[in-house]
C-alpha cells in the first residue's frame, strides 16, 4: 500500500511539477530572439543505484521521454556493470555527467527508486 501511495502521488504532483519546469525552459527557448544559441547532443547520464529493477529503469526513461526536450535513447550497462541512460537533450546545457543527470532526472530518479526499491 506504501509503494501505492508513492506512485500516485509521483504521478500527481512529482512529474507534473518535472514537466512543467521543462515546458517552461522549453518556452524560454523557443520564443528567444535568436535560436541559435541552444547546442542539442546525446549525452550519457549516470544511473544512480536506485531503480535497479527494470520496472524502475523503463518508467525513469519513459518519465525522461516524457518531459519537453529530452528523449532517452538507451538504457545500457559498461562492463563495470554500471547503468547509464543515453539521452538526446535539445540544450546540453552541462557536459557533466553528473550535472547533466541532475539537471534531467531531476527528483524523478529518487521517488521511482521510492517506488521500486
Amino acid at each position: 500500500p506504501v509503494r501505492l501511495l508513492t506512485l500516485i502521488f509521483y504521478l500527481v504532483i512529482i512529474f507534473p511539477i518535472e514537466v512543467i519546469k521543462a515546458n517552461i525552459s522549453m518556452a524560454a527557448l523557443v520564443l528567444s530572439p535568436n535560436l541559435k544559441n541552444y547546442k542539442p547532443g546525446i549525452i550519457r547520464v549516470p544511473a544512480a543505484e536506485k531503480p535497479k529493477s527494470l520496472y524502475g529503469q523503463a518508467l525513469l526513461s519513459n518519465c525522461i521521454t516524457l518531459t519537453p526536450g529530452t528523449i532517452t535513447m538507451e538504457v545500457a550497462e559498461d562492463k563495470h556493470g554500471n547503468d547509464h541512460y543515453y539521452i538526446h537533450w535539445i540544450n546540453v546545457t552541462e557536459t557533466n555527467r553528473f550535472k547533466a543527470g541532475d539537471a534531467i532526472k531531476g527528483t524523478m530518479e529518487k521517488w521511482i527508486g521510492r517506488i521500486w526499491e
